[in-house]
């Protein structure tokens, strides 16, 4: 691996962007996991709140990386793209 590839995670910019992304994976951990508990709980309420909690919590912690990624990488580089027109 290169140097470049190396040192763009350890600058400023790729420690604000991993920042970012870390609080995006964690806000849509909890946003998925009461979305997905909630839908389970209403189709299916025999389980009870608990096992609706435990789908919610399996099924969102893979999600979260994916969506956190995603929306903490485009809320990056909206805010670089903005600093670079100002």
């Amino acid at each position: 691996m290169s140097e470049a590839a190396e040192g763009r995670l350890v600058n400023e910019d790729g420690a604000s962007r991993l920042r970012t992304v870390a609080i995006s994976i964690g806000v849509s951990l909890v946003v998925l996991t009461a979305l997905i508990t909630l839908t389970y709980q209403l189709v299916d309420p025999t389980h009870g709140w608990l096992g609706s909690l435990g789908v919610g919590l399996g099924a969102s912690m893979w999600l979260c990386v994916l969506a956190g990624a995603v929306v903490g990488n485009g809320i990056h580089e909206l805010r670089h793209e903005r600093a670079a027109k100002q």
